[in-house]
């Protein structure tokens, strides 16, 4: 995924933690662990200044889109891979901000 990133204009930030699992297969033994997984995740990138989390898999999609705010209080924006794909292959819209600020405003 980061190879087929790198094709497109945006900034790849490395970060800690951004090769662990997000903790979403651990929802549905214990949420409190799943939930502190993936907030170190989402502190770390907080940290780093991120403008969104870009994701290729389904569980962090879930984990990060929709149970993001049961372990932080920032909405950090997410995306999921395709959306990107969807982007550099000339959707409508003209900028990444665009896009971004369209997801700030659904979720």
């Amino acid at each position: 995924m980061l190879d087929l990133l790198k094709l497109t204009s945006i900034n790849i930030v490395h970060y800690p933690f951004e090769t662990f699992c997000c903790g979403s297969s651990m929802l549905q033994y214990d949420e409190r662990i799943a939930y502190d997984i993936a907030k170190k995740r989402i502190n770390s990138l907080i940290k780093h200044k991120v403008d969104a989390i870009t994701m290729g898999c389904g569980n962090c999609s879930m984990n990060f889109t929709v149970h993001q705010s049961e372990y932080t209080e920032i909405n950090l924006a997410t995306l999921f891979f395709s959306e990107i794909l969807d982007y550099a292959l000339g959707t409508s819209y003209d900028k990444i901000d665009v896009l971004l600020k369209n997801k700030n405003e659904r979720e």
